[in-house]
């Protein structure tokens, strides 16, 4: 169904906002969302925050999970099955970070 979407239902266009001469897709498309970003951030100080904490929160969660799953599995030889009940744990005990954060951000502003 993804296939099918991608390929049959987008029909090319023009595009909104192209690239100056001799600038890549990429670089331009990276450019754009740090002049957003940068714009939010300076009439929304708020939504600066927000993303700052997102970023932070989603970093972390990803390299603990990641590095706990190389180390269980190369020095503690924990089997699968074993490491795949941690990482769900380490999950599920995530749930009330969130609510914390819930609870805490709003009277941080």
């Amino acid at each position: 169904a993804v296939m099918y979407a991608t390929t049959r239902l987008y029909t090319s266009r023009e595009a909104a906002d192209p690239p100056p001469e001799g600038r890549p897709l990429l670089q331009h498309g990276f450019i754009k969302v740090y002049q957003q970003v940068k714009l939010l951030t300076s009439e929304y100080p708020q939504v600066g925050r927000y993303l700052l904490a997102n970023v932070l929160y989603e970093a972390s969660t990803t390299s603990i999970t990641t590095a706990a799953t190389i180390w269980l599995s190369e020095r503690a030889d924990f089997p699968l099955s074993q490491i795949s009940i941690f990482i769900g744990g380490t999950l599920i005990c995530m749930m009330p970070g969130t609510l914390i954060h819930k609870q805490v951000v709003p009277r941080l502003g």
